[in-house]
């Protein structure tokens, strides 16, 4: 069996085997915004506004809403930015993005790189006002003026995609590394894609390593995918199959479609471990259930060299199988 098993891996190893392609993620994320004790002017802040901060986190959504309203009756910037995040999320109010647009703007005109940032993404979605790409790159700009990293990442999607600007690659890199550099896990990955491929910069495999690394550790699992993938190849770093096969494991826990492809190669195989048929086909069987045709491909070969012991224990971990949550996006190698 062990002579089949090396016989099938080195047929389908170069099925198993893509290069990421780079993911435009767009934060949906619910952040309010909490400013400290005292502000840069030294006034301090409303107590009405940290007790609505309180019931916020608590799900006391009607009166962190209550308390907000009465500071927006005052204008303070902070409680009508707040008041946008509740009504697009529809956090005691039925979701209205139309409604948090309004309330945004108004925040924005207390010059909150937040507010700018969340009106460009309602601009750029089309949610609560008509798409329009020029003015979500603008509130882009002006949020990133202030070095607001999610709203560099999005200026840096805006030149990748040419959405309300000409595309510059370029530039696009320049703004993701801004954002990386403060720790924004989506830009560290977009700006690893970027060296890994030659994007807008010089192609450059350390700094792929590096960048993905980042990512990873913040729980990225794409990064880590990709991680797998440098050290599989020895591009960047030394060529590594012990901790390319780590790196994919993360992964395809996470639901990595092509890290399950590649593991389960790997694990046929025996690279950077010993050979663990079921481990394998237990791979193989989830990465053909979520849609990965050469998985299946690969599945169904691998099968027929298999006993029915090990086939009858791969299939049923294969069906008690959930993945860890994940950060990034599936991607199907097919």
């Amino acid at each position: 069996m062990k002579e089949n098993i090396r016989s099938f891996c080195l047929t389908v190893l170069l099925l198993g085997l893509c290069v990421s392609q780079l993911q435009a993620k767009e934060n949906d994320g619910e952040a309010l915004l909490e400013i400290p004790e005292e502000t840069e002017n030294n006034e301090p802040t409303p107590k009405e506004f940290t007790q609505a901060i309180a019931a916020y986190q608590q799900k006391k959504y009607a009166l962190a809403l209550s308390l907000w309203e009465l500071l927006a009756k005052a204008d303070y910037g902070p409680a009508l930015h707040n008041l946008g995040v509740a009504h697009e999320h529809g956090r005691g109010v039925r979701p209205d993005p139309a409604a948090a647009a309004k309330w945004y703007a108004r925040a924005a005109e207390h010059d909150l790189p937040e507010s700018f940032n969340n009106l460009g993404r309602l601009f750029a979605r089309g949610h609560g006002v008509d798409q329009d790409f020029d003015k979500a790159f603008d509130f882009f700009e002006a949020a990133a003026e202030h070095e607001y990293a999610e709203a560099q990442f999005n200026l840096g999607v805006a030149y990748l995609q040419g959405r309300g600007v000409e595309i510059d690659e370029a530039e696009a890199a320049i703004w993701f590394e801004a954002a990386a550099e403060q720790g924004y896990t989506p830009a560290q990955y977009n700006v690893a894609s970027l060296y890994q491929t030659g994007q807008g910069v010089e192609q450059d495999f350390a700094q792929a390593v590096s960048w993905f690394a980042e990512a990873a550790e913040a729980g990225d699992s794409l990064a880590s995918y990709n991680l797998g993938l440098l050290y599989y190849r020895g591009q960047g770093v030394d060529q590594d199959p012990v901790t390319a096969r780590q790196y994919f494991l993360t992964a395809a826990n996470a639901g990595v479609l092509v890290a399950q492809h590649q593991l389960a190669i790997m694990l046929a195989k025996g690279e950077g471990g010993a050979p663990d048929p079921e481990s394998a086909l237990m791979w193989f069987h989830i990465a053909a259930s979520l849609g990965n045709e050469r998985a299946k491909k690969n599945r169904d070969l691998y099968m027929k060299i298999l006993p029915p012991d090990i086939q009858g224990r791969a299939s049923e971990r294969a069906r008690k199988f959930t993945p860890h949550s994940s950060s990034h996006t599936q991607k199907k190698d097919n």
